[in-house]
């Protein structure tokens, strides 16, 4: 039996140097020593006091210099006692690393430890307190709260402009006053349940409060982002669980100002405000009730029930900003659309209709006429789309026929809708309807009235060669020099016009002998 007992002890040493890195081993021969009594707090300000928990202490070459587990004291006090070795009297800049046992990772201190010999640093009830180094430099006032009387239990998740989850470890979910105080600190974990969250306590001195402010540090980045809704404190509550933690949404890097409007001649009961301002809800629910009891219009919107915020739109991206919206419009019935100037900070804003990429430009009050002539309900959808300079493809057609090129690989949903204009390619000396939409390709494209497109923006492709003979063509970048002998002419609104530099997005008639 006490055979038995030994093995277990020894096969538990081996399971607990095992766990250590390569690197982690007991100094011996130095010619000084400092005492150290150290604690560590996590990235939640908890002490990391798991058996077999272990600190370290490395010179700048990774040698180590102290080790110790972490033990309880005749005190009762849980801490890491470490003769830390050097062969200097003094040298500075020491660095520390945790093993915390609880999930098996090794992680840095923030602080450094100067060495001086024969020095003690901490002691026996008063243990130094070191911090494990956080993923993301957190400002000052980022600390945990205490002292208060009232607290609210709440279970939260962070969404980003791309539709995924702060999730990253060491992401930290942080709650404010409007003075900055921070009133609730926690990093994200992942629960018994398997649900990544973060589940914090918020503190108020009373019963309940208003408005309270949320950001987020992403470990992933380094950056701390602001959350678009606020929290309301009421005392003992509980926000979330955690099967179902309450969702909340990173602020988008520019706000959008504006409103759009549809209404149904005839049904003034039934005009429907949209807008990136929440004080339009009301008028919203109202005109859906009202659309609700109509057979002849109707409107379904797509993540706007409930949500008229188009900041809150169906796709949010760091660049560009899409609130989609299905206006129906009955049998031999029109719908009237309008709006106000949008403004998103320096970015372009178009209203995107029926086929995807014709557009208005919603710089300035504009309106447009939506009709059904057929004999059933006819569904259009519009699209409001902000995007910063630079990220859309916009393409002014006059009317009659253009010539136009694209510098990319068009998206699936664009190509298809650029095929509905039944667009012109070149074949052989003859002009055929395209059936695919190639990159730096010439199409034709006929318009009825001045007309907008505007395309999502892809990644260039390299100009290819040009081929003998006549073509149709366009190019990615810029070319100033045509091959020898060649002639290239552009189309501007009733007739060709010779060119000798080749511009992107612009099509191209090109003999190349």
């Amino acid at each position: 039996m006490k055979n038995t007992i030994a093995i277990v002890i020894l096969m538990l040493v081996g399971s607990l140097a095992s766990a250590l890195p390569s690197g982690w081993i007991k100094p011996e021969g130095f010619a000084y020593t400092l005492s150290l009594y150290a604690q560590v707090q996590d990235e939640n300000g908890e002490a990391v006091t798991v058996k077999g928990s272990t600190l370290a202490v490395f010179d700048s070459e990774g040698v180590c210099r102290g080790l110790k587990e972490v033990a309880t004291n005749a005190r009762g006090v849980t801490l890491y006692r470490i003769s830390v070795a050097s062969n200097e009297p003094a040298e500075a800049g020491l660095r520390l690393q945790i093993y915390n046992a609880a999930n098996g990772e090794v992680a840095e201190i923030e602080e450094m430890l100067d060495f001086a010999a024969n020095g003690v640093i901490g002691s026996d009830s008063q243990p130094q307190v070191y911090h494990v180094k956080p993923p993301v430099v957190l400002p000052s006032n980022w600390v945990k709260p205490e002292g208060y009387a009232y607290t609210l239990s709440l279970f939260a998740q962070v969404q980003k402009l791309d539709g995924s989850f702060v999730t990253t470890k060491g992401s930290k979910l942080a709650v404010f006053d409007a003075d900055g105080v921070c009133r609730g600190l926690k990093a994200v974990s992942t629960n018994a349940r398997g649900v990544t969250l973060y589940q914090l306590s918020v503190s108020s001195n009373d019963m309940s409060e208003k408005g309270l402010a949320l950001k987020v540090a992403d470990a992933e980045t380094g950056e701390i982002l602001d959350v678009a809704e606020t929290l309301d404190f009421a005392a003992n509550d509980i926000i979330g669980n955690g099967g179902k933690p309450q969702v909340f949404h990173v602020r988008p890097p520019y706000e959008i100002q504006g409103s759009l409007m549809v209404s149904w001649p005839g049904r003034e009961d039934a005009t429907l405000v949209l807008a990136a301002d929440s004080d339009v809800e009301d008028a919203y629910s109202a005109g859906k009730d009202a659309l609700a009891q109509s057979d002849d219009a109707y409107i379904v919107g797509q993540g706007a029930e409930g949500d008229v915020k188009l900041q809150r739109s169906v796709r949010k991206l760091q660049d560009e900003t899409r609130w989609q919206v299905v206006v129906a419009i009955g049998p031999k019935a029109t719908a009237a659309v309008s709006w106000n100037a949008f403004q998103a900070d320096g970015r372009d804003c178009y209203l995107l209709q029926v086929d995807g990429c014709t557009a208005h430009s919603m710089a300035e009050a504009g309106s447009l006429l939506l009709e059904n002539n057929g004999t059933a309900k006819k569904n259009v959808q519009l699209t409001v789309v902000c995007a910063k300079a630079g990220t859309l493809a916009v393409y002014e057609l006059v009317p009659g026929w253009n010539l136009v090129s694209f510098p990319f690989v068009p998206s699936s949903s664009d190509a298809t809708a650029l095929l509905a204009l039944k667009p012109l390619a070149s074949s052989g000396n003859a002009y055929v309807r395209a059936n695919a939409i190639e990159a730096c390709k010439g199409y034709w494209l006929f318009a009825k009235w001045r007309t907008t497109l505007v395309l999502e923006r892809k990644p260039v492709v390299s100009t290819p060669a040009f081929s003998k003979g006549g073509q149709l063509t366009g190019v990615s970048q810029r070319v100033a020099t045509l091959p020898k002998g060649s002639s290239a002419f552009v189309w501007n609104e009733d007739a060709y016009s010779p060119v000798t530099t080749l511009e992107p997005m612009k099509g191209y008639w090109l003999f190349v002998p």
